[in-house]
């Protein structure tokens, strides 16, 4: 009973602030946790709950979703705060990676003002030239002194699957090799991240779980390919997933490698965008 005291008041908060709430609110005793945790309760404490349960959901199984336990129908004075400005990417993604993803006509927020940026897209008629394409980009960056760790490759497939070509890009006297961060988050690789700075790595990441994370250089390929759900749960990709985890995590750059098929689709989307008022 004395070690439950001092638990109870080593981890007792006076302020909590709970990010990407999207994926836990419907736990069985997500509240009860919290309640435990915080001076004064949920009815008398100071918190705050941050998350976006329209775009970045990533539960994939939506069944086990309770959505009674929504905050909105939890909590007492729920507030819905939305974000109005793109803070993160420069001028060029913000304006881009919505309208580009499919999933917006119309910008979800106020752009950033930042001009140090550009989306840069490549269109390529099959898997080779991809390969070609994805290596062309890799060689430029290296010449140009960009630390492997500001870049990341994002695709809609694992690397071990056959849709994925990324194993097959030869990386000899560029960089090191590629880290795969799909299910290693790269907050779990910190006891390395010297290592993997020193050895000039570059990351790989699924569009999917590359939640919470940015770059200054995202490299994303075959954006608009998308997994069948067979393949796993975590690629079982959603269009609000291209948009914000993928196009939308490049600060400064971000390529975009085409299959040729898509240039007609990228073609609208240009005309969405230029007649943007922004």
């Amino acid at each position: 009973m004395k070690a439950d005291i001092n638990l109870l008041k080593k981890f007792n908060y006076d302020f909590i602030v709970f990010d990407e709430m999207q994926n836990c609110f419907f736990y069985e005793k997500f509240y009860d946790f919290i309640e435990l945790i915080l001076k004064g309760g949920l009815s008398d404490g100071k918190y705050c709950f941050l998350g976006d349960f329209k775009y970045q959901n990533l539960v994939s199984d939506q069944s086990m979703i309770d959505q009674n336990k929504h905050p909105k129908n939890y909590l007492i004075d729920y507030e819905q705060v939305p974000l109005t400005r793109n803070v993160r990417n420069s001028k060029s993604i913000s304006r881009n990676a919505p309208i580009l993803s499919g999933l917006f006509k119309n910008l979800p927020y106020q752009i950033s003002k930042s001009e140090h940026g550009e989306v840069i897209n490549s269109f390529c008629k099959d898997r080779s030239e991809k390969i070609e394409r994805l290596g062309f980009i890799i060689k430029k960056l290296k010449k140009e002194g960009v630390k492997g760790h500001d870049i990341v490759i994002l695709s809609n497939f694992r690397l071990d699957n056959k849709n994925n070509f990324i194993s097959e890009l030869n990386l000899s006297g560029i960089y090191d090799h590629v880290v795969d961060l799909t299910d290693n988050n790269i907050r779990n690789l910190s006891s390395n991240i010297d290592e993997i700075k020193k050895n000039e790595c570059i990351y790989f990441s699924t569009a999917a779980a590359f939640q919470g994370l940015e770059s200054k250089i995202v490299i994303y390929v075959d954006p608009l390919e998308i997994p069948p759900k067979s393949y796993s749960s975590l690629n079982s990709l959603k269009p609000e997933l291209i948009a914000f985890n993928a196009m939308g995590r490049a600060t400064t750059i971000l390529y975009l490698i085409w299959d040729i098929r898509l240039k007609e689709y990228y073609d609208r989307q240009l005309k969405v965008i230029g007649g943007l008022r922004v």
